[in-house]
């Protein structure tokens, strides 16, 4: 929750989880997205080097904390799933 703080976020939230694996399964990331309206249109993000990192999107605007964590040369793409939950895919790839 320190990566949060800083971002000055008030109000409910809706926790919806998800498990990937992407090639070396012996470093991991923990990366929390927060979004308040679901992207209408696929979003690709960089994947962080460091263990842990936080995505919110702000004003269609998507901002990372800690804001210089380094990047990775992989990223993760949201796409608007068809489902009735009105979730995401979240996919995991190499560039």
């Amino acid at each position: 929750m320190d990566l949060v703080k800083p971002l000055g976020l008030t109000g409910s939230l809706r926790f919806g989880g998800s498990l990937h694996h992407s090639g070396n399964v012996d470093r991991r990331v923990k990366l929390l997205i927060i979004y308040q309206d679901r992207p209408a249109k696929e979003v690709e993000l960089r994947l962080p080097e460091s263990d842990y990192a936080v995505y919110v999107e702000v004003g269609g605007e998507w901002k990372l904390q800690p804001s210089d964590a380094p990047l990775s040369k992989k990223y993760v793409r949201l796409r608007p799933s068809d489902a009735p939950d009105g979730g995401l895919k979240i996919l995991i790839d190499g560039r």
